[in-house]
């Protein structure tokens, strides 16, 4: 049936009957290739604003690039950012040891802990008082 409406109607039109036989409330660009018409983008409900200035040549690689995904600009730049901060704080929040470090800070763990003349000093300054 699909091939039928394709050929007697225009593209946009194959779309929206696409999108009323399948459901879909919403169609993005009907003329790009790998638009999912029944695909919808992640909503979400905002209370937190961002607003960013740019040239009007990147403006307009977002706008391609949220097109050709078939999603709302904002919904791309927000799954980009998103996307970015955790990779930042992945790589802020881990530690890489190399194979010497590893076994060094493994066999620390494993040393029974030795208090230094300081600590006990410390300690039984704090014991006195309470």
């Amino acid at each position: 049936m699909h091939a039928r409406l394709a050929e007697s109607r225009s593209t946009a039109d194959w779309f929206e009957s696409l999108a009323a036989t399948t459901g879909s409330k919403k169609l993005t660009n009907p003329h790009v290739y790998g638009t999912i018409p029944y695909m919808n983008p992640t909503s979400t409900t905002s209370d937190a604003r961002l607003d960013l200035r740019m040239s009007a040549a990147d403006k307009e690689r977002i706008v391609r690039a949220a097109s050709l995904r078939g999603v709302p600009i904002a919904a791309f730049v927000r799954e980009a950012a998103l996307r970015e901060s955790e990779s930042v704080m992945n790589a802020a929040e881990s530690l890489t040891l190399s194979a010497e470090e590893s076994r060094r800070f493994l066999q620390a763990l494993d040393t029974p802990f030795e208090p230094n003349a300081k600590l006990k000093k410390a300690l039984a300054r704090i014991a006195g008082a309470a």
